[in-house]
């Protein structure tokens, strides 16, 4: 009886350890390629690749204190006013 369990315990590790073997080599098959991929693609990308420069996006805000308009502008791409109230 112990000599089954033994050999039923070999063969579960051996079949174990050669799925895992199996599986390690589709992985780094799979790594290899698209390692080899993605080199391609970043060299195509760095070929084609122009910088650009976004413009901030401003916009004035306005207010009314007793009857005079006042207007700040405020930068909405950085989040930060731009210069102090101005009357109109």
């Amino acid at each position: 009886m112990e000599n089954k369990k033994q050999r039923l315990t070999w063969s579960l590790v051996i079949a174990i350890f050669s799925l895992g073997i199996f599986c390690f080599h589709s992985q780094v098959s799979q790594a290899a390629t698209t390692n080899t991929e993605s080199i391609s693609s970043e060299q195509q990308i760095s070929q084609n690749v122009h910088a650009e420069t976004f413009k901030p996006f401003l916009y004035w805000h306005f207010k009314s204190i007793n009857g005079h308009v006042y207007k700040r502008l405020y930068d909405h791409t950085n989040l930060h006013w731009i210069g102090g109230w101005i009357r109109v």
